[in-house]
């Protein structure tokens, strides 16, 4: 009898212990060696199609770390509907996503599962899979800075006493990257649930480095004394507009009694400082202005002379 009840309490125990989400799925392990996604997928008939879809899920979310853009377009309804209620209109919001398929068979060629839970009430089978930095060399299309790798403000997250990553109710505030949570509540496909709320996280950093960038680049505008205002605010629209590469989903967690999901999204400062003077640089050559507020200089030299201008702007973003 003893015997029976000693097996019965170690099979309890070792199911509570599969039942709690893994560490690495509440918060991505973070190493330099290594970039890390989590791929997620509904039970099918045979196992070996949930881990094969799971697999992939993962694979598209390591495409979308490196590559992927974080803009929100804003769509008037009215204005691109036509509706016939004349004076009415409103905004929503159309999240972009595109991702290169070369880039899908480059990781899936060099990617490798690293661990696998399955929720034992929704049964939807979370996969960890990483990719070797050093398969990403200079020789491909697909570099990642050594940067994006690690931040010390991640590391030091942990789980509340009530079981909650503490990100939940605390965005982390860090010197080297922007944080976002994006939510979603409880769907009848419990997939469908993860990806509104990973979507929402992408949706939500967006909005706040648009807000930055913006305020940012409207100082650049109004400060440098290289091109005429209005030119300077043309530019200042098209680059804020911009999509960015390179949002990495670095938490998730299930709410247990509601079944919402939650996500955490982040950028790298370094990265999005990066492609904000190239992309301001693109848009210059692209539209040169038809006049120049100063004449004593060639063209080449005094957009070298606006883009030092733009750093002394960007460089307030490591700051905040």
């Amino acid at each position: 009898m003893k015997k029976i009840a000693f097996t019965a309490l170690i099979f309890f125990l070792a199911l509570k212990v599969y039942s709690q989400q893994p560490s690495w799925l509440s918060i991505l392990p973070q190493a330099k060696n290594f970039l890390y996604a989590v791929g997620a997928s509904s039970p099918y008939f045979y196992p070996e199609t949930t881990k094969v879809k799971a697999i992939e899920d993962a694979i598209v979310e390591l495409a979308r770390t490196i590559e992927v853009g974080v803009k929100v377009k804003q769509i008037n309804w009215f204005e691109d509907t036509g509706s016939l209620f004349s004076g009415l209109s409103y905004f929503t919001e159309e999240y972009e996503e595109e991702v290169d398929t070369s880039l899908l068979n480059f990781i899936k060629a060099n990617c490798e599962v690293v661990s696998e839970w399955r929720d034992p009430k929704s049964r939807i089978l979370y996969v960890l899979v990483r990719l070797p930095v050093k398969s990403i060399s200079a020789d491909t299309s697909f570099a990642i800075p050594d940067e994006f790798i690690y931040d010390p403000s991640l590391a030091q997250l942990g789980i509340s006493k009530r079981g909650q990553p503490v990100w939940i109710y605390k965005v982390p505030v860090s010197d080297v990257a922007i944080y976002a949570v994006g939510a979603a509540d409880k769907h009848y496909d419990p997939v469908e649930t993860r990806k509104k709320a990973i979507q929402n996280a992408r949706a939500e950093l967006a909005r706040i480095i648009s807000s930055k960038i913006q305020i940012l680049l409207d100082n650049w505008a109004e400060g440098n004394n290289v091109f005429e205002l209005n030119y300077s605010r043309r530019i200042s629209r098209t680059v804020s507009q911009a999509k960015l590469t390179g949002s990495q989903i670095v938490g998730f967690w299930i709410d247990p009694k509601t079944g919402a999901n939650y996500a955490l999204a982040r950028m790298y400062k370094k990265s999005l400082v990066y492609q904000i003077k190239q992309i301001t640089a693109n848009a210059i050559k692209q539209n040169p202005p038809e006049q120049l507020a100063r004449q004593d200089k060639s063209i080449e030299e005094l957009l070298d002379e606006a883009l030092n201008q733009l750093d002394r702007e960007l460089e307030k973003l490591n700051k905040k």
